[in-house]
């Protein structure tokens, strides 16, 4: 009995700290750019030069070429731009909100939302492995006050055509290993949050 309950409270830990893992990695992404971003450049209180991340990641600014912009802090930013000192660069998410995905998929990272308006169009883009991603328990965490809730959905259901939910603003998705991919080294799609610097102008 006692070797029944301490397993009990070692796996709510563990899903505990992989819940906060999984926040912890939302919050890395927030600070760089990513497609549906807004950049404005603003001397003396006025906006001098504004654009929005493409959706291949690239951003075009007034006066300056096309570049990879996605992954970019504004630190990076500023200093790819050679931005002096006396210009404040502004970002903002677009307007519809961000949805994050992570786990087996081949794109991990921040979608916003007005393109992957539905779980089942958020799993399609970020490409789950076909071999080593389990598409029945797909994980999202919705945060609502300062509580942090789970569910749990079946896509290949969704697919067959079951109620595909819709995602809300800041909602994390987290596409697990299959049984296979739990007994092979782990290829690609890795759910690697990028390492970002503490963000600044």
């Amino acid at each position: 009995m006692r070797t029944l309950l301490l397993l009990a409270l070692g796996l709510a830990a563990c899903a505990s700290t992989n819940r906060q893992y999984l926040v912890l990695q939302a919050r890395t992404y927030d600070q760089t750019l990513a497609p549906g971003d807004t950049v404005t450049l603003v001397e003396a209180g006025a906006p001098i030069a504004s654009g929005t991340v493409a959706a291949d990641g690239s951003l075009e600014l007034p006066g300056a070429k096309a570049f990879a912009a996605a992954g970019m802090n504004r630190r990076q930013l500023r200093a790819h731009l050679g931005a002096p000192s006396s210009v404040q660069i502004e970002t903002a998410a677009p307007a519809s909100g961000r949805v994050f995905v992570f786990g087996r998929v081949e794109r991990p990272g921040r979608y916003p939302m007005g393109a992957v308006p539905t779980l089942l169009d958020l799993v399609q883009a970020a490409e789950p492995h076909p071999d080593f991603a389990d598409l029945m328990k797909v994980r999202v965490l919705r945060t609502v006050g300062e509580e942090t809730r789970e569910s749990s959905f079946n896509v290949l259901n969704i697919q067959r055509g079951a109620t595909n939910p819709m995602l809300r603003d800041g909602d994390i998705v987290f596409v697990d290993k299959s049984p296979l991919g739990q007994a092979v080294a782990p290829l690609g799609g890795t759910s690697e949050a990028p390492s970002v610097q503490a963000d600044g102008q």
